[in-house]
């Protein structure tokens, strides 16, 4: 992860992490895809991370992709941001989640990236 993290707080498990995001908050948080040192090219790109109440639900509880303006695809710098606003944050249920997060490369392939826990916990009222 990199850059400014607000509204989420993300826990190293391994390859993966786990994300606690406070609802209510304004979130936005992004990774390099590659590493820092190493960038992947990311243009023309899109990436979809689906938070679901369990990993074999047909439908995500949530999501953060391109068509609903929460991701946002860097280029050269392998950069990959996820936003939300708080609005949008703070109509989320409680609870504990799952997320897979995908990158959709420009020949249309799907390449599983990072998966995890995922949890919304309430935030200051």
């Amino acid at each position: 992860m990199v850059g400014t993290v607000s509204g989420v707080i993300i826990t190293p498990r391994g390859a993966d992490h786990d994300f606690k995001l406070i609802r209510g908050a304004t979130v936005s948080f992004g990774l390099v895809w590659g590493g820092q040192a190493d960038p992947i090219d990311v243009t023309g790109f899109t990436a979809a991370l689906q938070v679901r109440a369990v990993a074999t639900d047909a439908s995500p509880a949530f999501e953060f992709k391109n068509a609903n303006s929460r991701v946002t695809i860097g280029s050269t710098n392998g950069l990959i941001t996820f936003s939300m606003t708080a609005a949008d944050s703070a109509a989320l249920t409680l609870g504990d989640y799952v997320y897979a997060l995908e990158v959709i490369d420009a020949s249309g392939n799907n390449i599983a990236v990072m998966s995890g826990k995922f949890k919304v916990i309430p935030g200051a009222t």
